[in-house]
């Protein structure tokens, strides 16, 4: 990738990229930080109330403000020394320095004290005196550039790591102390937004969840709607589709909880399907396939309707159904399948594969004789209008949440290359 400050008048070449003439690239070691490593063997003091230990799943390739939805605690007894040693403070950085190596996190004031690290991560303190901004160092750290200087810094011994002497040496790029405290809240308020963004989404989607709770099983009618919802056995509604793959369709498909029916390449980034998938299932935009294994949030595996492609192609692994004509409302019907209501029928016919891998089995026959309670098709169509009301602010706020990390993303490329400068 080119760097679009090469040669630019008022640049300089480093071994980590053009830079503006006045900037400094120092390293770690040059602002004597203290360094240290996590402790080992804490395991024992896990507990289920205490405080916090710091792990790499908390850490976050996209921000270096740690999560701690997972969260794991220790209580540590009086005397434990080590404490002392990986006792985390605000403004530290933690660097993970095993299995995905080089994730930054920026220790704000918003994180319990006391907290302490694994030995899966290293600590980087530095001095008050230093004229560094720690939140600005943790973003510098997180950039395309540093990611790419982890690479090649990696001890590719028996175990892929870092030590702490490669994070002393750590290039940091440095302007002026006001430049760096004005990059770092300008990313810092991205981070922000994508945040409050990120937690709208969940909120809305939880919404949903309960919205559709109660539409689909007749707790909630809307107006107008009355009488009791039928039994209609799932046999007088759909048709199962066994047409083979003759057209020489190439879309292989997979089932993703969150996703759906999707590509297997784009999915997994690789094919998985056989070469030749001219006896797999050809699936139309519009059908169903029911994937018989677990995955999360699907105990009983997922029922998904092809909405992304034209076409597809399946596993005969998979039980794949169409809707019949005028029998019921599509939209409501792959809501209804998105819901957890069929899991009590799926469950009637359901027994876990003798490889006990997750694979359920499920015979067509049985699955075609179990039973759909729903209402008819005017108050499914009323129903599905509200719910693909939830879903089009659900979908805004996705486009939202997108725009705001590609802006975070173009400005960390510009602001902390120096390819764009702010006013000081």
């Amino acid at each position: 990738m080119s760097d679009p400050n090469e040669n630019r008048a008022g640049y300089k070449e480093t071994k980590v990229g053009w830079i503006p003439e006045e900037w400094n690239l120092t390293q770690a070691s040059d602002h004597e930080p203290y360094v240290t490593s996590g402790s080992r063997g804490w395991a024992d003091y896990y507990a289920d109330r205490g405080d916090l230990f710091l792990r790499i799943t908390n850490l976050r390739r996209d921000t270096p403000i740690p999560d701690l939805s997972k969260r794991k605690n220790v209580r540590l007894p009086l005397d434990q020394a080590e404490g002392r040693r990986t006792r985390l403070k605000e403004g530290d950085l933690v660097v993970s320095i095993t299995a995905d190596l080089g994730i930054i996190g920026y220790i704000s004031g918003t994180i319990p004290d006391p907290a302490y690290i694994s030995q899966h991560l290293a600590l980087l303190r530095f001095p008050e005196d230093a004229e560094l901004n720690a939140l600005y160092c943790a973003y510098s750290l997180a950039s395309e550039r540093m990611r790419n200087h982890f690479a090649k810094i990696t001890d590719q011994g028996a175990k892929a790591g870092l030590n702490l002497d490669a994070i002393r040496s750590l290039p940091l790029i440095t302007p002026r102390l006001v430049e760096q405290q004005k990059i770092a809240a300008i990313l810092s308020t991205c981070d922000e937004a994508i945040e409050k963004t990120g937690a709208l989404i969940d909120a809305k989607k939880l919404q949903k969840k309960v919205l559709m709770q109660q539409l689909l099983t007749g707790k909630r009618r809307l107006p107008g709607s009355e009488g009791e919802w039928p039994s209609r056995k799932f046999s007088d509604l759909f048709d199962r589709v066994t047409r083979k793959n003759t057209n020489g369709c190439d879309n292989n498909l997979t089932i993703s909880g969150p996703l759906g029916l999707i590509n297997q390449e784009e999915y997994f980034k690789k094919r998985i399907a056989a070469k030749d998938v001219s006896g797999y299932f050809l699936l139309e935009k519009g059908e169903f396939a029911y994937n018989k294994s677990y995955c999360k949030g699907y105990p009983l595996g997922a029922i998904k309707m092809l909405t992304r492609y034209d076409e597809g192609v399946v596993s005969t692994l998979y039980i794949c159904f169409r809707l019949k004509d005028g029998m019921a409302d599509p939209e409501f019907i792959r809501h209804f399948f998105e819901s957890a209501e069929f899991n009590h029928e799926l469950y009637k016919v359901a027994q876990e594969g003798a490889r006990n891998h997750g694979l359920l089995n499920v015979a067509p026959g049985d699955f075609f004789n179990t039973n759909l309670v729903i209402p008819n098709v005017d108050e499914q169509v009323a129903i599905s209008r509200v719910l693909e009301q939830a879903d089009r602010v659900i979908r805004a706020l996705d486009a939202k949440l997108r725009a705001l990390q590609q802006q975070k993303k173009s400005l960390m490329q510009k602001l902390l290359t120096g390819q764009v400068r702010v006013q000081v």
